[in-house]
């Protein structure tokens, strides 16, 4: 039993590295048709390996219409359809750097799954789907109202407090006078 404690231990420390590496897009929810910029973050989370290349690819159907020009960042299109997106630089480990694209939305609401993929030095490379949903905007209705009522009380509580902070002080007043 506890063999098999230590080994599960040991396992978990090994692979925990690996599973923490990710690439991520924000914003992760867009309005349908809307011009937005996507930005890409690729941390490099490892200790001694640097990644040299990013590669986006969108999903069918989906087209990024501007990218960012990064110094220090070549940029290479890859003829696909839609076309791929491939940087290359240097992440260097315990760092992080962002990609941005200009796009437009589609139309029609659905979930838009890119394939993202950092290459490292050592020729291994990590694979990733972010994901952006197209969506109308949620209401606000709700956390409007919540907030209101929150303002409310929190006015309350702030007159409330001078009140008695004014109240104290004629008290503190009162006992100085009298003292002389």
């Amino acid at each position: 039993m506890r063999r098999a404690f230590t080994l599960a231990i040991v396992a978990a420390l090994t692979l925990a590295p690996s599973a923490l590496a990710h690439i991520t897009v924000t914003p992760s929810r867009v309005a349908p048709g809307s011009d937005v910029v996507l930005s890409f973050v690729v941390p490099n989370e490892e200790t001694s390996a640097t990644i040299r290349s990013v590669t986006i690819d969108p999903p069918a159907g989906f087209r990024i219409e501007q990218t960012e020009d990064k110094p220090g960042w070549r940029l290479a299109t890859r003829d696909s359809n839609p076309p791929g997106y491939v940087w290359s630089g240097r992440i260097r480990p315990g760092s992080f750097t962002t990609f941005a694209v200009s796009v437009t939305a589609p139309q029609q609401p659905r979930a838009l799954t890119f394939r993202a993929s950092e290459s490292f030095g050592s020729g291994r490379v990590l694979r990733y789907t972010p994901r952006v949903t197209v969506a109308a905007a949620r209401s606000t209705a709700a956390r409007d109202a919540s907030a209101h009522e929150l303002g409310k009380a929190a006015l309350f509580v702030a007159i409330a407090a001078a009140a008695l902070a004014l109240g104290a002080g004629f008290l503190a007043l009162g006992g100085w006078l009298k003292r002389d």
